[in-house]
């Protein structure tokens, strides 16, 4: 089986498609604070570049509301999981 691999660069995403025996496989790499994030689907870059965005309007406006502290929001969006975890990790909010 050969395999064929397309690289893309749109904007800071780069697009790597994998296609093998007919099935393509999708993967985005997002750059975020110098790091990594990978996808599968456009939509979930949609979501990463959307939360990024409002972790640094929190980070540069020091805006934790509804909460009282940061802690208490990066606690309670840590919960969340998947994306918004990655992108929380990408700004070294958590370990």
């Amino acid at each position: 089986m050969q395999l064929q691999v397309v690289h893309g660069f749109y904007g800071k995403i780069m697009v790597a498609n994998v296609v093998a025996s007919k099935k393509v496989i999708c993967c985005m790499d997002i750059l975020i604070n110098g790091e990594v994030i990978s996808v599968r689907f456009k939509s979930d870059a949609v979501v990463v570049r959307r939360v990024a965005a409002h972790i640094e309007r929190r980070l540069n406006d020091n805006d934790w509301r509804p909460y009282r502290t940061k802690d208490e929001a990066i606690a309670a969006w840590s919960k969340l999981g998947g994306l918004r975890l990655a992108v929380l990790r990408a700004y070294k909010l958590i370990p």
